[in-house]
């Protein structure tokens, strides 16, 4: 059988997915661990001199931010599109997929070595009966909404902001997510997005 979860972001921030946002924009947080995790992937990708190029390619408060992070912090959501907008800029060429590499290493390392117990204890419907603690780790504003229907759940995520490019993580790490808590066959897809003029930012998650 088919299984069907929607998840929706009816809350985002700016117009353009490609645009640097302004820090004040945002009141939300993100959690350090987040950031950790995607300097950990260029990194470990490409080497400190790819590193150094996006970092070079951000604002000096940014940057600032980006070199003292602690995985144990609180940091403003801004930080995070702008340093996506960042990695995407300086190594789309040489990685034209790489937005979406960020979001699977960031799903592979949260589950596997920062959340062992959640991990151990996962399965898909555990992940969204969850889905608010889950995220709550990782931003302070922004919470999902579970509603059950007949061939498995509708999901949204409200009051969270977003950009096009974080969306995009968001669909990676919801693929590789859903793949480690042992789901089959998944298929994740963004459907809608208020970057591009609709009215929520929707994503379809279907597995077997």
């Amino acid at each position: 059988m088919i299984r069907k979860c929607v998840l929706v972001n009816s809350a985002l921030s700016g117009d353009d997915g490609n645009r640097p946002m302004p820090t004040e924009k945002f009141t939300a947080r993100v959690k350090g661990s987040v950031l950790v995790n995607d300097r950990a992937y260029v990194l470990g990708r490409y080497g400190p001199d790819a590193w150094a190029e996006v970092l070079a390619a951000m604002d000096p408060a940014d940057r600032e931010t980006l070199e003292s992070v602690l995985a144990v912090g609180w940091y403003s959501i801004g930080v995070q599109h702008r340093l996506l907008e960042a990695i995407h800029r300086e190594l789309g060429d040489r990685e034209p997929d790489v937005i979406a590499a960020v979001g699977r290493h960031s799903a592979e390392l949260h589950l596997t070595r920062i959340h062992r117990v959640f991990f151990r204890m996962a399965s898909p419907a555990y992940v969204i009966e969850k889905a608010t603690e889950y995220w709550s780790r990782f931003y302070d504003e922004g919470r999902w909404r579970v509603v059950r229907v007949e061939r498995g759940v509708d999901s949204a995520l409200v009051d969270a902001p977003a950009t096009e490019l974080a969306c995009r993580v968001l669909v990676a790490y919801m693929q590789r997510l859903f793949e480690l808590v042992g789901a089959r066959d998944v298929v994740v897809r963004h459907t809608n997005c208020r970057m591009r003029g609709g009215t929520e930012c929707a994503f379809t998650v279907r597995w077997r």
